[in-house]
């Protein structure tokens, strides 16, 4: 049985990033779950990591009095 994982989809992260991959995983189940805990952690803290780095890019993007170059640096 697959555990289903409130984490949202965002389709601006590849989805190779979400957490519910490890949920997937064959061996994934009550016995392994104490071990995958970790991967679970880091998967989600990466997804989560790149969607706000989405968020910021977007944000930047609004401020017409940046240039392409300062957008970046303040993403």
């Amino acid at each position: 049985m697959t555990e289903v994982l409130e984490v949202a989809v965002d389709t601006r992260v590849s989805p190779c990033l979400h957490p519910q991959v490890v949920a997937f995983l064959d061996d994934y189940d009550d016995n392994s779950k104490g071990v995958l805990g970790q991967v679970l952690t880091a998967f989600d803290t990466a997804y989560q990591g790149m969607r706000k780095v989405h968020d910021a890019r977007a944000a930047a993007a609004q401020d017409p009095t940046l240039t392409k170059a300062a957008q970046f640096i303040r993403t």
